[in-house]
């Protein structure tokens, strides 16, 4: 799992070190939404 830990551990298959909602993936949604935000408003202020 590359010490990449579950936070919201809804699918675990340590066999094959795979799964879903690891700290990287819960994380990283937040960031692209707050990203798409702040380029939207900017495109609004021109620029």
């Amino acid at each position: 799992f590359r010490l990449n830990p579950l936070w919201l551990p809804v699918y675990h298959n340590p066999e094959l070190g795979i799964g879903l909602f690891t700290a990287t993936q819960v994380v990283s949604l937040p960031l692209v939404l707050l990203s798409l935000y702040m380029l939207r408003r900017l495109g609004r202020e021109g620029g």
